[in-house]
């Protein structure tokens, strides 16, 4: 297959290189276009009001391109400008840190995989939580492996959110499919000051506010499962559409 490989950890993540090696190793023909920086946390965000800068980058066997923008933003250039033709599937990640649950919703990682879905094409975002148990390339054979086994045409303009658990591999009991937990994290926040002595409040510690039930990607994780979560772009709430479409016709 064809693939675009992304992330929102920036094209020096290790994790990256990591599934770029297991993914050519498998004989796969991938295409990179990564941040430059780190945007973790930056969703589905496009830059508007700046250009974007492109870096070639070649590093002994490897090659891709640095955008100096968010991963959104290196998925949208990709397909309309650099790559020759669409890819068969976009692959992003592996993200350093878990997109379990609600997370999808911040996640950069998750946002460039959904950039792809909204254009029709399969997508798929590889997540491990921190700290590391064991090098990034167990897991990303790994990943590999769950590439090769899928019918992908039959998940274009779908994400399937990959969440690993907190074991080395030899360790997880399986892969499951599961539903997104629902509860929000909780956050708290520090007061400080910034250089010039004005107030500023940085965010702390998170707080799980529970996982929603046994059969979500939080609760099975917990458990040693690999969690395998497809993602729809439409997001319409069908029961209040119901409601709201009986109360507007009366």
């Amino acid at each position: 297959m064809r693939i675009l490989l992304s992330n929102d950890d920036g094209i020096r993540s290790p994790c990256l290189r990591a599934l770029w090696r297991a993914l050519t190793g498998a004989g796969h023909i991938v295409d990179v276009v990564a941040p430059l920086v780190e945007q973790s946390g930056v969703g589905c965000g496009v830059s508007l009001h700046h250009p974007l800068r492109l870096h070639p980058v070649h590093e002994d066997d490897f090659s891709g391109t640095a955008v100096a923008g968010t991963p959104v933003d290196c998925v949208k250039i990709a397909l309309t400008v650099l790559l020759p033709e669409a890819p068969d599937l976009v692959v992003s990640g592996i993200n350093n840190g878990s997109n379990k649950g609600v997370d999808v919703y911040y996640s950069g990682t998750v946002g460039a995989a959904t950039e792809a879905a909204l254009r029709g094409l399969p997508a798929v975002a590889f997540s491990r939580p921190r700290p590391e148990l064991e090098s990034p390339d167990a897991l990303a054979r790994h990943a590999a492996g769950i590439v090769d086994a899928v019918d992908w045409p039959c998940f274009a303009g779908t994400v399937l959110n990959v969440n690993y658990p907190r074991r080395r591999v030899a360790e997880f009991k399986g892969i499951r499919a599961a539903r997104m937990a629902t509860p929000a994290w909780g956050e708290s926040y520090e007061r400080g000051e910034d250089s010039s002595g004005h107030p500023c409040w940085m965010i702390g510690d998170f707080l799980n506010r529970g996982h929603g039930g046994s059969d979500t990607d939080s609760a099975l994780m917990e458990e040693g499962w690999v969690t395998v979560t497809p993602l729809g772009m439409d997001r319409t709430d069908r029961e209040a559409l119901r409601v709201l479409q009986e109360r507007l016709a009366r």
